[in-house]
C-alpha cells in the first residue's frame, strides 16, 4: 500500500477491522458452523448446485438483470443457460417497461484506480423498514462501478454512515478514498462533513444543483437497485401465497418494510454480475477487491433453516428463516436472515436453504383485493387459534359458511382420525366493534366472501394436566379463568368481595391474551392453580400487565385486518379502510381493543363475522361512546354532535369547581406578570392542565388558546396560574353540554375550508407571536391548533405569513393523506384559506423577494408552492369574520361567543 496515498487514520481503522475478522474466523463458533455444513459443502446449495439452469430462473436469482448480462455472467461461472428469455412479470410493474433492469451503468476508466473517485448520494424518505430506517445512502466507485448502500433512520446519521463507508471501502479495495463527489445538499456542505474529509485527506467535489447528469453514475445505480428492490419482493410474495409477508412477525402482506434489505441485496448481486464496460467483462467485485468472491444465486427471501441454540434438549436445533442479503462487510460465508417466528434479523454462517417454498405448493396466487377466501391466510400460519362453532351456530350462519363449490382447496381439511371432542367456545369477546347505522355510511358494496371451512379444534388436555386441575369449589381463592372456581355474578358482588382488588377488566384481559410473544418470558403461577401453583412456566401469549402487551395486541390485530384485505393509513397507523371497485366501503378506527367501523350496517355486520373467525369480537351496535366522547345523532336533521359532558362534569367534581364565567380567561389577566422568587404552588396543576389538554384536543377548540397559555408554566406554576386553570375548568363545566357538531346540507357542503390568524408579539418576555388555525368540514371543525411560533417575527405581516405556513402543514396532511385515503377516486380539492392580512396574501401569491421579506426563513416559503400548484387558494376576509381569531388571544365575551358558535357549529 502506497504510504503517500494512504491516510494513517484509515490504515489504523482497516488494521483494527482485519484483526477483528481474524479473531472471528479462528473462533470455535465459526469452526462448528462450518463443520455442520459438511466437508466440501457451502451454505449456498440452492444456487451453486445446478450447472444447467433455465435462463428465467437464473434471471430471478441473479437480481433481475438483462439477458446480455445474464449470459455473460453465466459464461464466466460455467453455467449453461437453457430456454428463451421471457418478459418478467415482476420487472414489468417495478420498472414500468417490458425491459428488465438495465446492464451495469458507466464505463471503465482506464486511467483511474479503485477509490480514486467515490460518488455518494442520499435518497429517501421511504416507508419504515424492519429496523425503523427511512433513508439509504449509496456509494459508487467511479472506476469499477462497485456499489454499496447503507440504511439509516434519519438524515442526521449521514456523517456517521460516511465514516463507516470510508473504512469499509478501504478494507475492500486496499486503498483509501481520495475524492468524494456529491451534490450540494446541506448534509455534504456542512462544516462537520468538510472537517471530516479534510482530516481523512479526502478531496470534495460538488456538481451543480439540479443537474443530475453530472453525477449520473450514482443516480443510475440508485435507480437500478430500487427497481430490483421492488421486483424481488414481488417474486417472493407470489411463493408465500395470499398471506404474503405477513406470515413473518412484524411484516405487512406486501412486505414494504423490506425495501432497504432488498436494495442492499440488489447492490450485492449487481456487484457480482458481469459488466461489459469493464475489461474482459469482469464484475465490479473482481476489479474493486482484486478477487471475485462467491457467486451467490440465492434469491431474495429464500426459505431456509438457521441453527439456533435449543433451550431444552427436545427443542429443534434449526428454525425457519428467510434470506435477506450478505450483510455489511462480513465474511463471504456469512448471510443476513430473518427469523420467521420472531421477525428478528441475525447474521449467521450456519444455514441450510430449502429447495421448496414453505407453502409446499398449497397456496393460490390469484389474490383478490376483496376480503375473500382466496386472500385470507390459512389458520395454521396465523398466531391465534380458531374455535370450532357448534353445529347449531354453523347452521344458523347460512350459506356464508359453506366452502366454495369448486377449485383447489385453500384450507387444510380437518383431521379424520381419532381426536378428542371439541372444547366449548371461550367466553365473551374482548374486541368491541361499534358499527354506525345505515344512514351514516355510504352505499353497500358486495359482502365479503365466506370464512374458511373446517376450523381447527382445540387439542384435548393430557391426563397429567387433567390431574393437576384444582378442586371443584375453592371459595377461598381469588377469581381466575378456571371453570371450577367461584365467579361473582355482578360487578357489585365483585367489588364487595375480599378479593376485589384482584379482579380485572375481563374485556382487556381477554383481548391482550390473544397476542403471541416474541420474547422468552417466564412467570410463577399464583395460588389457586392446583398442583401447578408456584411453578415457573413460559408464556406463549401475552398478558395484560406486560409492558409489550399493547404492542403485541396491535400487531396481531393489524395482521388480521391486513389479511382481510384492509389497507393501513400512512398518516395514522390506527386507521384502516377496505376498497372495493375503487371506492372505500368500510373505514376502521382502532383504539386499543375498541374498533369504530364506518359503513353500512350489512357491511359492518359482515366485518364482525369475518374478524370473529380470528379474534373474538362483540358488536355494540350503534356508536354512542368512543374514546371518552359521546356521539349524538339526529337522523331527521342530519346532525352529529361529539361532546365530553360526562368527563367534564366529573373533572369539575374532582377539583371542586361547580360554575365559571362566560369566557375561559378574562382579557385583563397577565399570566407572565408574577414574581419569579415566589415558590411553586402545591396544587395538582399539571394533572389539571393535562385533563384540560385532553378536552381541548378532542372536542373543544374554544379553550385551545387558554390551555396553551397556562400549559407554558407547568415547570413552576404559581398561584395566578392555578387560578387561571380553575377559571378554564369553570368555563368548561358551565358549557359542558357544548360539543362540535357536523350538519348535512351546510353552505360549504362536503368541502374543506380553513381560517388562519396570528397575534403579533403577544408576550413581553420573548416577543414571539401566536399562530391559530382551524380546518372545517360539514360546518364543524375537524382540526385546529393554537401554538406559539418558534421564531421572533419583525412585523404583523411576517407573523401572519408564519401562521399560514403552519396551516399549510395541516393542509398537506388532509390533501395528500386523509383525502386520498378516504376518497381515492376523487380529485384533490383546492382548499380556500381565509386570511385577513393583505400584505401576507401578496407575499404568498407573488414570489418576489424584497427588503421586507428576504429575511423570512426558507421553510416558510413552501406555502408558495401550494398556491402555485392550486392546492390552496388564499382569500381575504374581514377581521370581523376571521374565525381563527379566538385561537390566538383572549377576546371579549361577545366576540368570543361569535367565533366559538361558528367553529363548533352551535347555531
Amino acid at each position: 500500500m502506497d504510504s503517500d496515498l494512504e491516510s494513517p487514520c484509515v490504515t489504523d481503522a482497516v488494521a483494527e477491522y482485519s484483526a477483528k475478522m481474524i479473531d472471528v474466523w479462528e473462533s470455535e463458533e465459526c469452526e462448528r458452523a462450518m463443520a455442520v455444513l459438511g466437508p466440501g459443502k457451502t451454505p449456498f446449495n440452492v444456487g451453486n448446485a445446478q450447472k444447467v439452469m433455465d435462463i428465467n430462473t437464473f434471471h430471478n436469482r441473479a437480481g433481475h438483470l438483462s439477458e446480455p448480462i445474464l449470459r455473460l455472467s453465466a459464461k464466466q461461472h460455467g453455467i449453461t443457460l437453457t430456454g428463451t428469455m421471457d418478459s418478467c412479470r415482476w420487472c414489468l410493474p417495478a420498472r414500468g417497461t417490458r425491459a428488465p433492469v438495465p446492464k451495469q451503468g458507466g464505463g471503465y476508466r482506464g486511467k483511474r484506480a479503485p477509490n480514486d473517485v467515490f460518488r455518494i448520494d442520499l435518497c429517501g424518505g421511504y416507508t419504515a423498514t424492519i429496523g425503523g430506517n427511512h433513508y439509504v445512502l449509496f456509494g459508487v466507485d467511479a472506476a469499477t462501478v462497485w456499489m454499496v448502500c447503507y440504511a439509516m433512520r434519519r438524515k442526521s446519521e449521514a456523517l456517521a454512515v460516511v465514516k463507516r463507508m470510508v473504512v469499509d471501502a478501504a478494507h475492500k479495495a486496499g486503498t483509501a478514498i481520495k475524492r468524494i463527489r456529491c451534490d450540494c445538499d446541506a448534509l455534504w456542505t456542512s462544516s462537520d462533513f468538510k472537517e471530516f474529509c479534510a482530516g481523512m485527506g479526502i478531496a470534495l467535489e460538488y456538481y451543480p444543483p439540479g443537474v443530475q447528469q453530472y453525477n449520473g453514475v450514482v443516480e443510475s445505480a440508485v435507480q437500478r437497485c430500487l427497481k430490483v428492490a421492488k421486483a424481488s419482493p414481488r417474486a417472493a410474495q407470489e411463493l408465500l401465497g395470499p398471506a404474503g409477508f405477513s406470515r413473518v412477525s412484524g411484516l405487512s402482506v406486501r412486505g414494504d418494510e423490506l425495501w432497504a434489505e432488498s436494495a442492499k441485496d440488489a447492490a450485492q448481486k449487481l456487484n457480482q454480475s458481469a459488466s461489459p464496460s469493464n475489461p474482459g467483462g469482469a464484475s465490479p467485485q473482481e476489479l474493486y477487491t482484486g478477487k471475485g468472491g462467491p457467486f451467490r444465486l440465492v434469491p431474495f427471501f429464500q426459505y431456509g433453516f438457521v441453527w439456533e441454540r435449543p433451550a431444552t434438549k427436545m427443542d429443534d436445533r434449526a428454525v425457519p428463516c428467510f434470506f435477506l442479503n450478505a450483510g455489511d462487510n462480513h465474511a463471504d460465508v456469512t448471510v443476513k436472515v430473518l427469523k420467521e417466528r420472531t421477525g428478528y434479523v441475525c447474521y449467521t454462517s450456519n444455514v441450510a436453504w430449502a429447495a421448496l417454498p414453505p407453502s409446499g405448493g398449497r397456496w393460490e396466487c390469484n389474490a383478490s383485493p376483496t376480503p375473500s377466501a382466496g386472500t385470507l391466510p390459512t389458520p395454521q400460519h396465523l398466531p391465534f387459534e380458531i374455535v370450532a362453532s357448534p353445529p347449531a351456530a354453523a347452521a344458523a350462519a347460512g350459506p356464508s359458511l359453506s366452502p366454495p363449490p369448486s377449485g383447489p382447496a385453500l384450507w387444510p381439511a380437518p383431521s379424520t382420525g381419532a381426536a378428542a371432542p371439541p372444547l366449548p367456545r371461550p367466553p365473551a369477546p374482548s374486541t368491541s366493534v361499534a358499527p354506525p347505522p345505515p344512514a351514516a355510511a355510504a352505499a353497500a358494496g358486495p359482502s365479503p366472501s365466506p370464512p374458511p371451512p373446517g376450523p381447527a379444534l382445540w387439542p384435548a388436555p393430557s391426563p397429567a394436566v387433567r390431574e393437576m386441575e384444582p378442586p371443584l369449589l375453592r371459595p377461598d381463592m381469588p377469581r381466575c379463568h378456571a371453570k371450577d372456581l367461584r365467579v361473582p355474578q355482578t360487578f357489585k358482588e365483585a367489588k364487595q368481595s375480599e378479593h376485589s382488588e384482584q379482579f380485572m377488566d375481563a374485556t382487556k384481559r381477554e383481548a391482550f391474551v390473544r397476542a403471541p410473544l416474541k420474547e422468552d418470558i417466564f412467570m410463577r403461577l399464583p395460588e389457586g392453580c392446583g398442583a401447578l401453583s408456584g411453578k415457573i412456566v413460559q408464556l406463549n401469549k401475552s398478558l395484560y400487565d406486560l409492558r409489550q402487551a399493547s404492542r403485541e395486541w396491535y400487531a396481531l390485530l393489524k395482521k388480521c385486518l391486513l389479511a382481510l384485505g384492509f389497507e393501513q393509513c400512512m398518516a395514522d397507523s390506527c386507521v384502516f379502510h377496505l376498497v372495493e371497485g375503487g371506492e372505500v366501503v368500510l373505514l376502521l378506527v382502532v383504539h386499543v381493543d375498541d374498533i369504530f367501523a364506518v359503513g353500512t350496517k350489512e357491511r359492518c355486520d359482515q366485518f364482525g363475522k369475518d374478524l370473529g373467525e380470528y379474534v373474538p369480537v362483540k358488536s355494540l351496535r350503534e356508536l354512542k361512546w368512543y374514546s371518552g366522547g359521546y356521539y349524538e345523532r339526529d337522523r331527521e336533521a342530519g346532525r352529529l354532535t361529539i361532546s365530553q359532558q360526562t368527563y367534564t362534569e366529573e373533572l369539575g367534581e374532582r377539583y371542586g369547581v361547580e360554575w365559571g364565567g362566560g369566557i375561559p380567561l378574562p382579557t385583563t389577566w397577565k399570566l407572565w406578570d408574577f414574581d419569579l422568587d415566589k415558590p411553586s404552588v402545591e396544587y395538582p396543576f399539571r394533572a389539571l392542565v393535562g385533563s384540560l389538554l385532553w378536552i381541548a384536543l378532542l372536542t373543544r377548540p374554544d379553550i385551545a388558546n387558554s390551555v396553551r397559555a397556562v400549559a407554558r408554566y407547568c415547570s413552576a406554576p404559581t398561584l395566578i396560574h392555578w387560578k387561571a386553570a380553575r377559571s378554564i375548568l369553570g368555563y368548561v363545566v358551565r358549557a359542558s353540554s357544548l360539543g362540535t357538531s357536523f350538519q348535512r346540507g351546510t353552505v360549504s357542503g362536503s368541502s374543506l375550508i380553513a381560517f388562519v390568524d396570528a397575534d403579533y408579539a403577544s408576550r413581553a418576555a420573548h416577543r414571539r407571536s401566536v399562530s391559530g388555525g382551524v380546518v372545517m368540514y360539514a360546518g364543524g371543525a375537524i382540526a385546529w391548533f393554537s401554538k406559539t411560533q418558534k421564531c421572533v417575527t419583525l412585523s404583523t405581516t411576517q407573523a401572519e405569513y408564519v401562521a399560514m405556513a403552519d396551516m399549510g402543514m395541516e393542509m398537506i396532511l388532509f390533501l395528500r393523506q386523509v383525502w386520498r385515503f378516504m376518497l381515492p377516486k376523487e380529485l384533490r380539492p383546492c382548499i380556500p384559506l381565509y386570511e385577513d392580512n393583505e400584505g401576507t396574501i401578496k407575499i404568498a401569491k407573488h414570489p418576489i423577494s424584497n427588503s421586507n421579506s428576504k429575511h423570512i426563513e426558507v421553510r416558510h416559503h413552501f406555502l408558495r408552492q401550494l398556491v402555485d400548484e392550486k392546492e390552496v387558494e388564499i382569500i381575504h376576509v374581514a377581521s370581523k369574520y376571521q374565525h381563527a381569531d379566538f385561537l390566538t388571544k383572549a377576546l371579549p365575551e361577545r366576540e368570543f361567543a361569535s367565533h366559538r358558535d361558528y367553529v363548533m357549529n352551535l347555531k
